[in-house]
């Protein structure tokens, strides 16, 4: 429900323990390895995994705190030369300035088209598809003393967008800073690569100022609230391996967000998954340093410099028919919308842009998987800006 700075005067249409190991042979699903409570078709469930099943000798003990360092851990493969390409663009230095209606960004998207094939083809994605960041290793594996290295890392990075007459392109980076932060435990937490699971994620879209879900369950009924200015009128879930219909579109009908559409009813909705980073530095922060306020960082860095191995990040594309939110190009020409992504089941682990809902509930369950998963321990009531994409008016220089 952001108020829109757009060039043009026209009247706007309306229009986030884990499910990241995979599960034993006897789940009811050998295809996702996901129990499913029948609510919905296509959802997976809402109980996090019990990291039980871990046998990584290197797993903390149940005071939270970090394993001591393992020289026999498992070796990082070598970075590639140039992993970004000759081609790529320079890289953004001004994270944590404030561009044109975004909070803490440095950009608003880009006008081109995306391939959908898990890859940077042509190093499309880059600064000038950079949105905002938002810090590596402020996930709640590492929450408060939480210190669960040796899961899967649902940890946002980055949030890029593009858009060209058809479609709206969402670039969801992911970071696994593991290597540097515990080595001992890298090998468990790439037990299972994140865009071949089934854990969904969601995308949320603001279009229309002053409408939009709030309160009472998202489209699937999952307790994401939005309590702040900006509210979504439609909202994507998605599988991260794009298993099943892949892909499911909502959209508020004045009461609440209702299914639309999904991926095989609609195949223009889709998305792909691949194993690349983009850019040249990771800003993020010291986990250990918010052990006695959780989720305050005093302390950062740059986990590309302090040896963090690209080759273990993940990166989400999406692609949105401008029909299903009600625009054609020109609103991105001449104004924007607002974008927000969060993560799991129940509960997210992390959001983007950064909300301090997702590191609200520290501590860990008794296998040592983060509360902040627990839909019983942790509801998200989301209140920070929406980023935006598109064309903002000149004047529009602040966060709406």
């Amino acid at each position: 429900m952001h108020v829109f700075r757009a060039m043009s005067n026209a009247h706007q249409r309306p229009g986030w323990a884990l499910i990241l190991l995979a599960a034993l042979a006897s789940c009811s699903d050998p295809a996702t390895g996901n129990t499913n409570d029948g609510a919905n078709p296509a959802d997976p469930g809402d109980s996090p995994p019990d990291s039980s099943d871990n046998n990584d000798p290197s797993t903390p003990d149940d005071d939270g705190q970090p394993p001591p360092p393992n020289d026999d851990g498992p070796e990082a493969p070598d970075a590639p030369d140039d992993p970004d390409g000759p081609d790529t663009p320079p890289p953004n230095d001004d994270d944590g300035q404030v561009g044109k209606g975004n909070p803490d960004a440095v950009g608003t998207g880009a006008r081109k088209t995306i391939a959908l094939d898990g890859i940077n083809t042509d190093n499309e994605w880059g600064a000038d598809t950079l949105l905002l960041r938002d810090p590596a290793a402020d996930d709640a594996r590492f929450l408060g003393s939480n210190w669960t290295a040796h899961e899967a890392p649902w940890d946002y990075a980055a949030l890029h967008a593009a858009w060209d007459d058809e479609f709206l392109y969402v670039g969801l980076q992911y970071v696994n800073v593991t290597d540097v932060l515990d080595p001992a435990n890298l090998g468990s937490s790439e037990g299972s690569q994140i865009h071949g699971m089934d854990l969904i994620q969601f995308v949320a879209f603001d279009v229309t100022a002053d409408e939009g879900y709030t309160t009472g369950g998202d489209m699937w009924g999952k307790d994401h609230e939005f309590i702040g200015a900006d509210a979504p009128d439609f909202q994507l879930y998605f599988h991260s391996n794009f298993s099943q219909e892949g892909t499911y579109w909502g959209a508020w009908d004045g009461v609440t967000l209702v299914h639309v559409t999904d991926g095989l009813e609609t195949p223009a909705l889709a998305g792909a998954g691949g194993e690349f980073f983009v850019g040249s530095t990771l800003p993020g922060v010291a986990p250990q340093s918010d052990d006695s306020t959780p989720g305050t960082y005093p302390t950062t860095t740059d986990y590309i410099a302090d040896g963090h191995q690209t080759a273990y990040d993940t990166f989400f594309e999406i692609a949105v028919p401008l029909s299903l939110l009600g625009v054609t190009s020109a609103r991105l020409d001449d104004g924007t919308i607002g974008l927000f992504a969060a993560n799991g089941d129940g509960s997210a682990v992390d959001s983007i842009p950064n909300d301090p809902a997702t590191s609200s509930t520290p501590g860990v369950s008794p296998s040592n998987s983060p509360l902040e998963w627990d839909f019983g321990e942790d509801d998200d009531q989301y209140s920070v800006p929406f980023a935006l994409v598109g064309t903002p008016a000149d004047e529009d220089t602040t966060p709406r």
